[in-house]
């Protein structure tokens, strides 16, 4: 069943006349600022944008959502806005997520590259460990060569043997973009903690939150609150780490049942349990697995 759209926008669908439907775009669009200016406010306060990336955000932003509002007036099959805040909050996060990756267009590419190289390296594995994934050297008396030599993966391997043959693979990018290869190797059980300031560790939360049971992931992040009791899913998307659409797929819901539920999260264990048909014990059950789970990778 196709979901009506937030009744903030039937002034803009039902405008008889141009003029009348570029004074309701207008209205939206101010609606629409004080939440931009609240996603933006979240990273100006902890440094992670300037101001001018925050102007630039903004813009973006605005640009997008009239192209959405405008689509949604004059296509019948445009998907519907069914929370209007909660369309508008994603769509923010995105644009950040999308201004991060920008600005770093050289380094995703040899992220990429390097996974290919050592997939296809008889010298070189990775696999998951308690420090994210993880880089060795594969000793052997027959080593053979990959089917094509190549510069990136001879440096991968000088920097692990420097190493004493294991590194994380984060630190080998951020050796290769450096270009430098002073880097220690991962510890054996390093102090995880959720900060912002620790990208690297958030970045194998979330990878180890994505290898949960759909239950257990619904369970845990829809509750999954911050410090002050707020919405800690926000912060996948705050530091980049994943998309709106990314988080609604963890969560097991469509990218429009997240924008409706995005100002209400976290959820209380009544709620999810209704949303998910089982009982609140079960919810927290699950939940309870789920976190004896994580705690046990990130240890």
């Amino acid at each position: 069943m196709r979901r009506p759209n937030d009744p903030l926008l039937d002034k803009l669908l039902s405008a008889p006349a141009d003029t009348s439907a570029s004074v309701a775009l207008e209205e939206l669009l101010r609606c629409a600022d004080p939440v931009i200016t609240t996603v933006i406010g979240y990273y100006r306060r902890r440094s992670l944008v300037g101001v001018d990336d925050a102007e630039e955000i903004a813009s973006r932003v605005r640009v997008r959502l009239l192209l959405k509002l405008r689509r949604l007036r004059d296509a019948a099959d445009e998907p519907p806005i069914a929370s209007f805040t909660g369309y508008v909050a994603g769509l923010a996060y995105n644009t950040v997520h999308d201004l991060f990756r920008e600005r770093h267009p050289e380094r995703a590419q040899l992220t990429k590259q390097l996974r290919e190289v050592i997939s296809a390296s008889s010298r070189v594995t990775m696999e998951r460990s308690a420090d994210g994934l993880t880089c060795r050297l594969v000793e052997s008396e027959h080593r053979s060569a990959v089917l094509a030599p190549d510069a990136r993966i001879h440096a991968v391997e000088r920097l692990l043997h420097d190493a004493g043959g294991a590194m994380r693979f984060h630190d080998i990018v951020n050796a290769l973009d450096r270009g430098s290869s002073t880097i220690s190797p991962p510890a054996a059980a390093p102090e995880i903690s959720i900060r912002i300031e620790q990208r690297s560790a958030l970045e194998s939360l979330w990878q180890e939150i994505r290898r949960l049971r759909p239950l257990q992931r619904a369970a845990l992040m829809l509750n999954l609150r911050d410090d002050n009791g707020g919405n800690a899913v926000a912060l996948f998307l705050l530091v980049g780490i994943a998309t709106f659409d990314e988080v609604a797929d963890t969560i097991g819901v469509s990218r429009d049942d997240l924008t409706v539920l995005w100002n209400d999260l976290p959820l209380d264990d009544l709620k999810i349990a209704a949303r998910l048909g089982i009982t609140r014990q079960n919810v927290i059950n699950l939940r309870q697995a789920a976190r004896q789970r994580l705690s046990r990778k990130m240890r």
